[in-house]
Formats: structure tokens, sequence, C-alpha cells
């Protein structure tokens, strides 16, 4: 028993070294990701799934690209001009008033 917890014990270190290891370049992980990312297979395969299980990119990223558009719009348009009025909700459906 004492033979297989040092056995185990040391391919648990060896592995957690090499995690360590990998992580502490942090440049090589960001260009891995990215790498994985553009991936044109990695691509396809995350709009598959998307297509499959989620609700897809118009009703979930574009309709938030959307939405912060409007409330950026508005946001300078209360800056701009001081004062709102008749604003109610948030994103998703509510009105965003008037600018006095």
């Amino acid at each position: 028993m004492d033979n297989q917890l040092k056995a185990f014990t040391e391919i648990k270190q060896n592995e957690m070294k090499v995690i360590s290891d990998y992580l502490s370049q942090a440049g090589k992980v960001a260009q891995d990701a990215m790498a994985i990312m553009y991936d044109p297979e990695t691509l396809a395969k995350l709009q598959a799934w998307n297509l499959a299980y989620g609700t897809g990119v118009e009703n979930t990223v574009t309709k938030a690209w959307t939405d912060a558009a409007a409330a950026k719009a508005y946001y300078d348009a209360v800056a701009a001009a001081g004062s709102v009025v008749g604003a109610t909700g948030g994103g998703h459906g509510g009105t965003i008033g008037t600018v006095q």
C-alpha cells in the first residue's frame, strides 16, 4: 500500500510540475489559446454546437452587441444633454426615454 501511495504521489507531483511549468509561460499560454480560438476546425465545431444547442448568434451575440450599442448611445446623449425624462427598464425591452 505504501508503495502504491508513493508511486501515485510521484506521478501527481510530476503532472503538477508540467502544468506549473506551462502556466509560468503566460505568453505561450496566450499564444496557444489564440491558436485554438482561430483554428478553422475549432470554429466550425463551436458554430455547429451553437446551432444545435445554443440560441444562435443572432439571438445572443448580435442582440447583446445591439443592446450595448444602444445603451452607449443613450448614455452619451444623457451625458451631453444633462437629464433624462421617461426612462424605464434596462436592456432587453426597456424603453430608453427622451433626453431633455
